[in-house]
């Protein structure tokens, strides 16, 4: 990886590590529809000017169907289940269970046809990293301190996200995140306007939480989203998504430190299970020239 990747790389760990913490300042007071509501319509106002500005818009909207499917897949059903979960569970064991996104990802490959997926090690991956979630979730289980239901719906999460970058890089190719994001931000805050704006708070939202939707909607989105579609064309969809490497220690360390998390005797043995599966799951297998060529 050159030193740009891996600035952008580290740059997107932490920026993606950032938001389970303000979701969970966010979910204490509106919905999960609101919250998807207002920060992509935030993240709206932002983008679609810029978009029509440098054209990158007219390009999203020629392929608006598969730009619709990538939001299905990045937003309108990460983003609900993501803030629902965070209304049962840690910020910190959120962004630890997006972990699993690699797993996801190594699977779909081979769906696709990436025929490398059934090397051993990416098997023996699968196999350490998805035995992880399950450590995790029977030993904080069995002492009553885990909510199945919105461990699946993280599960859920990771699947979306591990779909979405296969889409943005097979069938919106020449397509500016500018466009990509900036058209699906709309059409994301629009799904979820009827049901955000008929529950809508009596008492209002707090400034608290009103910053923390601005910060999600532009640092965390707007930002963010430019920085991963650089990496898809840099590294491909299946390496980007290695980031979900970083983004559960930045989340653990702003939630204990910040939010108060406790570390679960789960956490402990399941965590670094999930890491050591994602890594040789998404680790593509030497070429036999090269392999016998550094052994030589």
């Amino acid at each position: 990886m050159s030193r740009r990747g891996a600035a952008m790389f580290i740059a997107l760990a932490v920026v993606w590590g950032i938001p389970y913490f303000f979701i969970k300042i966010v979910v204490q007071e509106v919905s999960p529809s609101q919250l998807v509501f207002l920060r992509c319509g935030l993240a709206a106002l932002i983008m679609l000017p810029l978009a029509w500005r440098d054209g990158s818009i007219v390009l999203a909207l020629r392929k608006w169907r598969w730009v619709l499917a990538f939001a299905a897949f990045e937003f309108i059903g990460p983003w609900y289940l993501l803030a629902a979960a965070e209304q049962r569970i840690t910020s910190s064991l959120a962004g630890l269970l997006l972990a699993a996104v690699p797993l996801f990802s190594t699977m779909l490959g081979r769906f696709l046809g990436d025929h490398s997926a059934t090397h051993w090690r990416r098997l023996l991956g699968l196999f350490v990293g998805f035995a992880g979630v399950g450590l995790l979730v029977g030993i904080d289980g069995i002492n009553g301190s885990i909510d199945y239901a919105a461990v699946a719906m993280m599960l859920f999460v990771s699947m979306g996200y591990a779909i979405a970058p296969q889409i943005s890089a097979r069938k919106l190719q020449g397509v500016s995140t500018m466009g990509v994001v900036g058209l699906s931000m709309p059409m994301v805050s629009a799904f979820y306007a009827i049901p955000a704006l008929a529950s809508w708070p009596a008492v209002g939202i707090s400034n608290k939480a009103w910053g923390s939707l601005l910060f999600l909607a532009v640092v965390c989105t707007v930002i963010a989203f430019e920085i991963f579609f650089r990496l898809i064309a840099l590294l491909g969809p299946v390496r980007a998504s290695l980031v979900t490497y970083l983004n559960p220690v930045v989340a653990i360390a702003l939630g204990v430190a910040a939010a108060g998390d406790t570390i679960t005797r789960g956490m402990l043995l399941g965590f670094p299970l999930v890491l050591l599966g994602s890594f040789f799951a998404a680790r593509p297998p030497r070429p036999v020239a090269q392999a016998a060529l550094a052994e030589s």
